[in-house]
């Protein structure tokens, strides 16, 4: 079910570079004041190109620092039970922080697992903020203990809410079970 992540990468990243596009189209006739179609002799912007553009540009109009608290609820692929909803909370402390997530399979359905950590933000630049966390819990699906280190890449779209997208790579404590990544995609709110 790895192709259900990529297709929610691909429509973020094209509802993106579609709206780019859109207000590109047109620009202003400066001897009529009227629009009309933009004529240049640039290449169309690039899928990829355009999301790695919106990803790491920052907005200077938005910071992380006043932010308290954060709440966020997304997609998680993980191997093992395909995809999983996730909802999280973090109590930031300046540069450092301590949070708690947990996994549920489906709407509505059972809990997979729980985990609480910390976690320090390497990169804080206006709207962009880059965290390493270290999480630790209980996998109830599988019965065992894990900790999962994972790396989060957060931007602001509001100075109120943001999107995140983030990796981290589950390992449990006892019997020998295949560690795999585990993508998510997620939306929050600060405090």
């Amino acid at each position: 079910m790895k192709t259900h992540l990529l297709n929610i990468i691909l429509l973020v990243a094209f509802t993106v570079a579609l709206a780019e596009r859109a207000s590109a189209q047109f620009t202003t006739n400066s001897l009529t004041g009227t629009n009309s179609p933009a004529f240049s002799s640039a290449p169309p912007p690039n899928f990829l190109a355009t999301v790695q553009s919106y990803l790491t540009s920052v907005d200077t109009n938005f910071t992380w620092t006043s932010n308290r608290l954060e709440a966020a609820a997304g997609a998680d692929y993980q191997d093992g039970i395909q995809w999983a909803n996730y909802v999280s909370a973090q109590a930031d402390l300046h540069r450092y922080d301590l949070e708690a997530k947990v996994r549920n399979v489906g709407l509505g359905g059972v809990i997979e697992s729980f985990e609480a950590g910390g976690g320090y933000t390497v990169i804080q630049d206006h709207s962009l903020k880059i965290q390493a966390s270290l999480l630790a819990g209980y996998d109830f699906s599988r019965h065992l203990a894990l900790v999962e280190p994972q790396a989060i890449l957060k931007k602001k779209t509001t100075p109120n809410t943001y999107l995140e997208l983030g990796v981290g790579l589950p390992v449990w404590l006892q019997n020998p079970v295949n560690h795999r990544p585990n993508f998510f995609i997620g939306a929050g709110f600060t405090y």
